[in-house]
C-alpha cells in the first residue's frame, strides 16, 4: 500500500507490492490512472484528490463546469424513483 495518499498519483503506481511484478495484472492495467485522472483535472483546471478508509475510499474529482440549466431547475430536479447507480472498480484495494 502507498505511504500517503499523494504515492496514489505518480505515474506507474500499483497499490499491491505484490502486484508490481505480476504479469498478469500488468497486462490489465500499467498503475496510470489515478495519474491521468490528476493531469486531466488540471488540464481543466481542477483537482482530485484520494482519501483511504477503513470501510471506505473516496476518490474526488473537481472542475469547472458551466451551468446549461437555470438555478430553479437545478433545485426542482430529482431522481425518478427506481433510478440505480453503479460504480465498478478493478481493483482489489478497494474491495
Amino acid at each position: 500500500a502507498p505511504d500517503s495518499a499523494a504515492a496514489v498519483f505518480e505515474k506507474g503506481r500499483r497499490l499491491h507490492e505484490d502486484d508490481a511484478d505480476d504479469l498478469r495484472t500488468a497486462k490489465v492495467s500499467a498503475g496510470d490512472g489515478a495519474w491521468i485522472m490528476r493531469k486531466c483535472s488540471a488540464a481543466l483546471s481542477g483537482w482530485c484528490s484520494i482519501s483511504f478508509g477503513e470501510t471506505r475510499t473516496v476518490f474526488e474529482l473537481h472542475f469547472p463546469a458551466k451551468l446549461h440549466v437555470s438555478r430553479a431547475q437545478v433545485l426542482a430536479y430529482a431522481l425518478p424513483a427506481g433510478t440505480l447507480g453503479i460504480g465498478i472498480d478493478d481493483s482489489k484495494v478497494q474491495r
